[in-house]
């Protein structure tokens, strides 16, 4: 009898011999009843640090090369246990968590007494991946929304978030197209957002490009003119150049862009179109004038001239618009015969001219239409009068015939008279 306390140690040894598993003996007394109690784990990689603990066990770590591993204990005897909630992986953006733990005790942690029956504990760990969502070109002035995940909301300041996802579950994300700014007449976009609903089966960064944006405001004066585009407020890439065209209605002119707020950016103000450099919040509108424009009146609207003389007329230019410009003035229509002028042929108006009229003598008598004709750019202004040409009165035609009949006799009578006045001196 005094060899049964032997037995327990005895079979202790059978057991160590016989099996490939570790097993932690603690010290027996002479009669205690001896269990065995095993701790495994399912669920964990190889890539992990051969020395990274994944269960401490009365203060004494145990990694994965060391499990399964068995203990024999005195029935009744207490211990403290621990699976490590999170197991990192050599691999960047994968590690492994507790999940669940069956057979003598549930919990991921405890105070265990040893069963008279013994039994085991096992660790199931389950696989997660980090994803980082994030977004680049957004400054400290960038507010709101950017982007969705699970249905949850984040802005800028919560930017970059990252999340430890499940192997296989699914989740949703979308981001935003525009981003709103604390400074007016700004935004950011990205007009080509992702959106998608993912399986997690690896680690993953995905990161949304943004460019900022500002308001270009285009407008026109009201019943003068209009633009192209037209008048509106548009959304613009920051540094990206823009051209925008005045159109003016009939009998307008551009005149300038006129800036109605303050702006950083640059364009030519007299230019049309002009291309806007976009630094920053624009507004515009395009200023018209009246069109230049003119009248030609003459006095009298009608002349006689007989062949041989000359007349004039006078032609007055007056003009609307915000600027005078040079008028070019022609005759057109002259019959043959007549010879014209103007004092001055190219004038800028108001100015008050004269056209001369020489009718020759072989000019056709009649009544002509003639018209006189002024040309500024690409306005052209017409006025008509008549020219009467007439013959020369008949005492002015007679006249020479009478002279004639008297100088023509008294020729002759002088030319006798010397005759025989010269006869009768030699005689």
């Amino acid at each position: 009898m005094k060899y049964f306390g032997l037995i327990p140690i005895i079979l202790l040894i059978a057991i160590t011999c016989c099996t490939t598993q570790s097993i932690t003996t603690s010290v027996v007394k002479a009669g205690e009843e001896i269990v065995e109690v095993t701790f495994s784990v399912s669920g964990l990689g190889s890539d992990i640090s051969p020395h990274t603990p994944i269960l401490i066990v009365d203060a004494v770590n145990y990694s994965l090369k060391d499990l399964p591993v068995s203990f024999t204990w005195v029935v009744g005897s207490t211990h403290v246990y621990e699976w490590i909630p999170i197991i990192p992986s050599i691999t960047a953006g994968k590690r492994y968590v507790w999940e669940s733990a069956s057979g003598l005790w549930f919990g991921r942690s405890g105070l265990i007494a040893a069963p008279i029956s013994g039994g085991f504990i096992s660790a199931s760990y389950k696989t997660q991946y980090m994803w980082v969502f994030s977004a680049e070109g957004l400054d400290f002035d960038a507010v709101g929304t950017v982007i969705v995940i699970d249905g949850l909301s984040y802005r800028p300041s919560e930017l970059p978030v990252s999340f430890w996802w499940d192997v296989d579950s699914e989740h949703t994300f979308t981001y935003v197209e525009f981003v709103n700014s604390a400074i007016e007449d700004k935004r950011y976009a990205s007009h080509n957002p992702q959106s998608a609903r993912v399986a997690v089966t690896e680690p993953k960064n995905i990161t949304q490009i943004y460019h900022i944006e500002y308001i270009l405001g285009i407008g026109a004066e009201a019943g003068k003119g209009t633009t192209n585009p037209p008048p509106g407020l548009y959304w613009v890439d920051y540094e990206s150049h823009i051209t925008i065209k005045a159109i003016p209605n009939p009998s307008y002119v551009f005149k300038q862009w006129a800036a109605t707020t303050t702006t950083r950016s640059i364009y030519d103000e007299l230019a049309n179109p002009t291309t806007v450099f976009i630094r920053g919040s624009t507004y515009l509108l395009a200023t018209f004038a009246k069109a230049f424009d003119f009248t030609i009146l003459v006095n009298p609207s009608s002349i006689h001239v007989y062949k041989g003389s000359s007349a004039t007329v006078s032609v007055h230019i007056e003009y609307t618009g915000e600027q005078p410009r040079s008028v070019a003035l022609t005759l057109i229509n002259a019959p043959q015969g007549v010879i014209w002028r103007f004092e001055e042929e190219t004038v800028i108006p108001p100015l008050l001219t004269t056209l001369i009229i020489e009718v020759s003598p072989a000019a056709e008598k009649g009544t002509y239409v003639v018209t006189i004709m002024g040309l500024s750019d690409n306005v052209t202004k017409t006025i008509d009068f008549s020219i009467t040409i007439l013959e020369e009165p008949w005492y002015e035609q007679v006249w020479p015939f009478l002279a004639t009949l008297v100088i023509v006799p008294l020729a002759i009578l002088t030319l006798l008279f010397l005759k025989r006045r010269k006869a009768r001196i030699v005689y």
